[in-house]
């Protein structure tokens, strides 16, 4: 048994079905439970979500991590997260924030976040390796210790100034982007699909970068 409003649309708030309904548009055939589409449709509600709203749905299934309860945000609470008076309840916004778009249901909050709460990352040196991009250990290694040097040399930190310093460096040093971009991104997260490299800099900020790109750098070596 299915049912659909006439229309293309297929995002409803609850008074908005409830408005829409109707018994004579019940259909005895057609009805598909896709579980592709329940995700995507979830992902979409997720995105609605202030990041304070998604913090709450989140939290209690990041309790449930024994990595979370080590680290320096594993005492957060919901009331901490409403004030947002802390280094902590601050940057444990911005990195549900980061990865809210790509969310789809609540369960990947804990591996997604996790990337931005550890404090030391546990590099496989095989991440850094690319061979579609052309990125070996070499060009690896000369791509992060020359954005070190770059990034070092910022005053703002921001998603726009470290774009275009990397982009200049790029340029200077005559590769491609992503013989740049892929080994930087892996270094901050050690994941091979992650936000941007631009967006993970400004979200981490410079302290914790540049201590990432350090440490992958001796990976690789």
């Amino acid at each position: 048994m299915g049912w659909n409003p006439g229309t293309e649309e297929e995002l409803f708030s609850l008074p908005e079905l409830i408005q829409a309904f109707s018994l004579e548009r019940v259909q005895k055939a057609g009805a598909i439970f896709n579980l592709e589409k329940l995700d995507w449709l979830n992902g979409l509600y997720l995105r609605k979500k202030t990041p304070l709203e998604l913090a709450e749905l989140s939290l209690d299934r990041l309790q449930k991590e024994k990595w979370f309860k080590e680290t320096a945000y594993g005492d957060l609470i919901l009331e901490d997260l409403e004030k947002d008076n802390t280094v902590e309840s601050n940057e444990f916004l911005k990195f549900l924030a980061c990865i809210q778009s790509r969310m789809k249901t609540l369960n990947d909050a804990p591996e997604m976040l996790q990337p931005f709460l550890l404090e030391t990352l546990d590099y496989d040196a095989k991440l850094f390796i690319n061979e579609k991009m052309k990125v070996d250990k070499t060009v690896a290694l000369m791509a992060l210790e020359n954005s070190l040097e770059s990034l070092s040399n910022l005053d703002e930190f921001t998603e726009e100034s470290t774009q275009a310093a990397l982009i200049e460096l790029i340029a200077k040093m005559g590769v491609k982007n992503g013989q740049v971009l892929w080994p930087l991104r892996i270094a901050l997260s050690n994941e091979t699909y992650s936000p941007g490299a631009f967006e993970l800099l400004a979200v981490l900020g410079k302290v914790r970068s540049l201590k990432r790109i350090k440490e992958a750098i001796d990976t690789i070596k």
